[in-house]
């Protein structure tokens, strides 16, 4: 059974469209196009409220060094070569975010397949930053987006 979060109604599970996903994917070779909101996607702000109002969990498929160079302070890094559903604690909202949002769907999608209750954050941590968001890195100090 999908979790159930009340005070955020409109991200309640949706079905799947019939023609599949629209989302573009980038390059072959690991590069990412922008992701442009689709059904399962939220925008930086409310995934922010959810982490923190709602206990969804943030997690974060960048590579290392995108990660040493700076994250959301609330999230778990878990690069999307090494993502499995047994490392996503079940019955809670997922959350996923890399730079631009190419990376994050196919984590969403692999997560969604594998039972989970996930929403992408659209645009990434690019977006996360445009909303004023913090970013840090694991020592504490400012980090940045690479």
């Amino acid at each position: 059974m999908s979790p159930q979060f009340p005070q955020f109604p409109q991200f309640a599970r949706r079905a799947p469209e019939p023609d599949g996903d629209a989302h573009a994917h980038g390059p072959e070779g690991g590069g990412e196009a922008a992701v442009h909101g689709g059904p399962d996607d939220v925008d930086a702000s409310t995934a922010h409220r959810l982490v923190t109002e709602a206990g969804a969990v943030l997690i974060d498929v960048r590579e290392h060094d995108e990660w040493l160079a700076g994250h959301a302070r609330e999230a778990t890094h878990l690069p999307l070569g090494r993502l499995t559903c047994e490392q996503v604690e079940s019955g809670r909202l997922v959350i996923v975010v890399c730079r631009s949002g190419g990376r994050s769907q196919r984590a969403a999608e692999l997560l969604r397949h594998g039972g989970h209750e996930v929403r992408n954050l659209v645009g990434g941590m690019h977006a996360w930053l445009a909303a004023g968001l913090p970013v840090h890195r694991d020592d504490g100090s400012h980090g940045e987006i690479r």
